[in-house]
Protein backbone atom coordinates (compact mmCIF):
# COMPACT_ATOMS: atom_id res chain seq x y z
CA UNK A 1 0.00 0.00 0.00
CA UNK A 2 1.41 3.43 -0.96
CA UNK A 3 0.48 6.43 0.66
CA UNK A 4 0.99 9.93 -1.30
CA UNK A 5 0.06 14.13 -0.34
CA UNK A 6 0.45 16.55 -3.45
CA UNK A 7 0.84 19.72 -2.64
CA UNK A 8 -0.11 20.15 -6.82
CA UNK A 9 2.62 23.18 -6.62
CA UNK A 10 4.39 21.51 -9.28
CA UNK A 11 4.15 18.87 -12.10
CA UNK A 12 4.20 15.83 -10.10
CA UNK A 13 3.71 12.01 -10.83
CA UNK A 14 2.34 9.45 -8.59
CA UNK A 15 2.21 5.47 -8.72
CA UNK A 16 0.93 2.90 -6.20
CA UNK A 17 -1.33 0.26 -5.42
CA UNK A 18 -4.41 0.01 -3.82
CA UNK A 19 -5.46 -3.28 -2.39
CA UNK A 20 -9.77 -4.16 -2.96
CA UNK A 21 -8.89 -7.31 -0.96
CA UNK A 22 -7.36 -6.40 2.77
CA UNK A 23 -8.02 -3.26 4.10
CA UNK A 24 -9.55 0.24 2.76
CA UNK A 25 -7.90 1.84 -0.34
CA UNK A 26 -8.84 5.05 -1.40
CA UNK A 27 -7.51 8.00 -4.17
CA UNK A 28 -9.50 11.46 -4.21
CA UNK A 29 -8.60 14.90 -6.05
CA UNK A 30 -9.55 18.39 -4.09
CA UNK A 31 -9.38 20.59 -6.46
CA UNK A 32 -8.64 24.20 -4.58
CA UNK A 33 -10.96 27.25 -4.68
CA UNK A 34 -10.54 31.23 -3.27
CA UNK A 35 -7.01 31.92 -5.07
CA UNK A 36 -3.78 30.01 -5.29
CA UNK A 37 -2.52 30.14 -1.72
CA UNK A 38 -6.25 30.32 0.06
CA UNK A 39 -6.96 26.83 -2.50
CA UNK A 40 -4.31 25.51 -1.83
CA UNK A 41 -4.64 25.31 2.35
CA UNK A 42 -7.80 24.76 1.81
CA UNK A 43 -7.26 21.67 -0.39
CA UNK A 44 -4.58 20.25 1.58
CA UNK A 45 -6.80 20.50 5.00
CA UNK A 46 -9.33 18.35 3.06
CA UNK A 47 -7.00 15.56 2.06
CA UNK A 48 -5.15 15.15 5.24
CA UNK A 49 -8.46 15.49 7.33
CA UNK A 50 -9.80 12.64 5.16
CA UNK A 51 -6.31 10.20 5.71
CA UNK A 52 -7.04 11.38 9.44
CA UNK A 53 -10.18 9.43 9.27
CA UNK A 54 -9.59 6.77 7.18
CA UNK A 55 -11.63 4.76 9.67
CA UNK A 56 -14.64 6.11 8.31
CA UNK A 57 -14.35 5.38 4.51
CA UNK A 58 -16.03 2.28 4.64
CA UNK A 59 -19.42 3.13 4.08
CA UNK A 60 -21.77 5.46 2.85
CA UNK A 61 -22.45 6.74 6.01
CA UNK A 62 -18.87 7.24 7.31
CA UNK A 63 -17.59 8.88 3.93
CA UNK A 64 -20.27 11.42 4.43
CA UNK A 65 -19.20 12.26 8.29
CA UNK A 66 -15.22 12.34 7.39
CA UNK A 67 -16.49 15.12 4.23
CA UNK A 68 -18.11 17.42 6.90
CA UNK A 69 -15.56 16.63 9.08
CA UNK A 70 -12.96 17.53 6.26
CA UNK A 71 -15.35 20.72 5.46
CA UNK A 72 -15.01 21.88 9.22
CA UNK A 73 -11.43 21.68 9.18
CA UNK A 74 -11.50 24.27 6.64
CA UNK A 75 -13.23 26.73 8.81
CA UNK A 76 -11.22 25.74 11.91
CA UNK A 77 -8.32 26.75 9.48
CA UNK A 78 -10.15 30.14 8.54
CA UNK A 79 -10.49 31.00 11.95
CA UNK A 80 -6.73 30.17 13.04
CA UNK A 81 -5.77 33.01 10.29
CA UNK A 82 -4.63 30.21 7.63
CA UNK A 83 -6.05 31.04 3.98
CA UNK A 84 -8.78 32.93 4.18
CA UNK A 85 -12.61 33.56 4.37
CA UNK A 86 -14.85 31.87 1.54
CA UNK A 87 -11.59 29.59 0.23
CA UNK A 88 -12.93 26.16 -0.63
CA UNK A 89 -12.34 23.20 -2.43
CA UNK A 90 -13.98 20.20 -4.49
CA UNK A 91 -13.58 16.66 -3.71
CA UNK A 92 -13.92 13.62 -5.95
CA UNK A 93 -12.87 10.12 -4.92
CA UNK A 94 -13.03 6.34 -4.90
CA UNK A 95 -12.72 3.79 -2.30
CA UNK A 96 -12.27 0.73 -2.23
CA UNK A 97 -13.28 -1.98 0.23
CA UNK A 98 -12.87 -5.52 -0.35
CA UNK A 99 -15.30 -5.70 -3.65
CA UNK A 100 -16.98 -2.84 -3.03
CA UNK A 101 -16.36 0.19 -4.60
CA UNK A 102 -17.19 3.90 -2.87
CA UNK A 103 -17.45 7.03 -5.52
CA UNK A 104 -17.96 10.21 -3.84
CA UNK A 105 -17.81 14.21 -4.96
CA UNK A 106 -19.05 17.45 -3.72
CA UNK A 107 -18.53 19.81 -6.65
CA UNK A 108 -17.65 19.96 -10.02
CA UNK A 109 -14.26 17.18 -10.03
CA UNK A 110 -15.32 13.90 -11.89
CA UNK A 111 -15.36 10.60 -11.41
CA UNK A 112 -15.71 8.25 -14.34
CA UNK A 113 -15.88 4.12 -15.07
CA UNK A 114 -14.61 2.96 -18.00
CA UNK A 115 -16.31 -0.56 -18.41
CA UNK A 116 -15.87 -2.10 -21.69
CA UNK A 117 -15.76 0.22 -24.85
CA UNK A 118 -17.74 2.29 -22.78
CA UNK A 119 -17.84 5.78 -20.37
CA UNK A 120 -20.24 6.43 -17.25
CA UNK A 121 -19.85 9.63 -15.50
CA UNK A 122 -20.52 8.16 -11.77
CA UNK A 123 -20.11 11.43 -10.52
CA UNK A 124 -22.81 14.36 -9.75
CA UNK A 125 -22.14 17.94 -10.97
CA UNK A 126 -22.75 20.60 -8.35
CA UNK A 127 -23.21 23.53 -10.52
CA UNK A 128 -25.85 25.53 -12.26
CA UNK A 129 -27.17 23.60 -15.33
CA UNK A 130 -25.34 20.48 -13.88
CA UNK A 131 -26.59 18.56 -16.92
CA UNK A 132 -24.19 18.82 -19.78
CA UNK A 133 -24.09 17.82 -23.28
CA UNK A 134 -21.05 18.65 -24.17
CA UNK A 135 -17.79 20.35 -23.34
CA UNK A 136 -17.56 23.74 -21.96
CA UNK A 137 -21.24 24.28 -21.65
CA UNK A 138 -21.10 23.64 -17.68
CA UNK A 139 -21.51 26.36 -15.64
CA UNK A 140 -18.47 27.35 -13.24
CA UNK A 141 -21.29 28.05 -10.35
CA UNK A 142 -20.62 25.88 -7.89
CA UNK A 143 -23.76 24.71 -5.76
CA UNK A 144 -22.06 22.82 -2.93
CA UNK A 145 -18.62 22.69 -1.90
CA UNK A 146 -16.35 22.06 1.34
CA UNK A 147 -15.92 25.47 2.42
CA UNK A 148 -16.11 28.46 0.06
CA UNK A 149 -19.04 30.03 2.41
CA UNK A 150 -19.00 32.36 4.71
CA UNK A 151 -20.71 30.02 7.00
CA UNK A 152 -20.64 26.33 7.72
CA UNK A 153 -23.38 24.66 5.97
CA UNK A 154 -24.86 21.50 5.45
CA UNK A 155 -23.38 19.08 3.00
CA UNK A 156 -25.02 16.63 0.82
CA UNK A 157 -22.12 14.50 -0.54
CA UNK A 158 -23.08 12.56 -3.75
CA UNK A 159 -22.56 8.36 -3.33
CA UNK A 160 -22.47 5.42 -5.29
CA UNK A 161 -21.97 2.29 -4.54
CA UNK A 162 -20.97 -1.17 -6.69
CA UNK A 163 -18.89 -4.02 -7.27
CA UNK A 164 -16.72 -3.47 -9.63
CA UNK A 165 -15.41 -6.17 -12.17
CA UNK A 166 -11.82 -7.18 -13.37
CA UNK A 167 -11.72 -5.09 -16.40
CA UNK A 168 -12.69 -1.35 -14.52
CA UNK A 169 -11.28 1.42 -14.81
CA UNK A 170 -11.83 4.51 -12.84
CA UNK A 171 -11.18 8.27 -14.22
CA UNK A 172 -10.61 10.35 -11.50
CA UNK A 173 -10.24 14.41 -12.75
CA UNK A 174 -10.31 18.30 -11.70
CA UNK A 175 -12.56 20.71 -13.67
CA UNK A 176 -9.49 21.21 -15.80
CA UNK A 177 -9.74 17.85 -17.50
CA UNK A 178 -13.22 17.97 -18.20
CA UNK A 179 -13.78 21.42 -18.99
CA UNK A 180 -10.83 21.07 -22.19
CA UNK A 181 -11.65 17.39 -23.18
CA UNK A 182 -15.45 16.13 -23.64
CA UNK A 183 -15.78 12.24 -22.42
CA UNK A 184 -15.75 11.16 -26.18
CA UNK A 185 -12.23 12.79 -25.98
CA UNK A 186 -11.30 11.24 -22.77
CA UNK A 187 -12.44 7.63 -23.83
CA UNK A 188 -10.66 7.95 -26.65
CA UNK A 189 -7.38 9.38 -24.86
CA UNK A 190 -7.22 6.73 -21.98
CA UNK A 191 -4.08 5.13 -23.41
CA UNK A 192 -3.65 2.07 -21.41
CA UNK A 193 0.30 2.61 -21.10
CA UNK A 194 2.49 2.88 -18.36
CA UNK A 195 1.31 6.76 -17.82
CA UNK A 196 -2.51 6.80 -18.68
CA UNK A 197 -3.18 9.77 -16.88
CA UNK A 198 -0.08 11.94 -18.05
CA UNK A 199 -1.58 11.04 -21.53
CA UNK A 200 -5.28 13.08 -19.98
CA UNK A 201 -4.01 15.74 -18.84
CA UNK A 202 -1.04 16.66 -21.52
CA UNK A 203 -4.28 16.17 -24.36
CA UNK A 204 -6.10 18.91 -22.05
CA UNK A 205 -3.15 21.04 -21.98
CA UNK A 206 -3.10 21.09 -25.99
CA UNK A 207 -6.48 21.42 -26.08
CA UNK A 208 -6.03 25.21 -24.08
CA UNK A 209 -5.42 24.05 -20.83
CA UNK A 210 -7.45 27.16 -19.14
CA UNK A 211 -7.24 25.57 -15.61
CA UNK A 212 -4.90 23.43 -13.35
CA UNK A 213 -5.03 19.71 -14.52
CA UNK A 214 -5.24 16.87 -12.36
CA UNK A 215 -5.92 13.06 -12.79
CA UNK A 216 -6.36 9.48 -11.20
CA UNK A 217 -6.06 6.43 -13.19
CA UNK A 218 -6.72 3.56 -11.32
CA UNK A 219 -7.42 -0.19 -13.37
CA UNK A 220 -6.00 -3.55 -13.76
CA UNK A 221 -4.36 -3.30 -17.36
CA UNK A 222 -2.08 -0.78 -16.17
CA UNK A 223 -1.69 -2.25 -12.44
CA UNK A 224 -0.96 1.21 -11.05
CA UNK A 225 -2.82 4.13 -10.49
CA UNK A 226 -1.55 7.06 -11.65
CA UNK A 227 -1.38 10.96 -10.92
CA UNK A 228 -0.46 13.09 -12.78
CA UNK A 229 -0.97 17.12 -11.32
CA UNK A 230 0.14 20.42 -13.73
CA UNK A 231 0.33 24.10 -13.22
CA UNK A 232 0.34 26.16 -16.34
Amino acid sequence: MATTISGGLSREEWQGELSTTTGVGWAVIADGMGGHEAGEIASRSVVESLHGRADLLVSEAGIAAALNEANATIFESIAGGHGRPGMGSTIVGAVFVRQQCFAFNIGDSRLYLKRNSELFQMSTDDTMGASRSGMHSRSHALTQSLGGTRYPVPLFPHLRTWRPIHDDILILGSDGLSDMLSDDEILANLVLDEHPARGLVEAALRAGGRDNVTAIVIGPEVDLPDRVTSIT
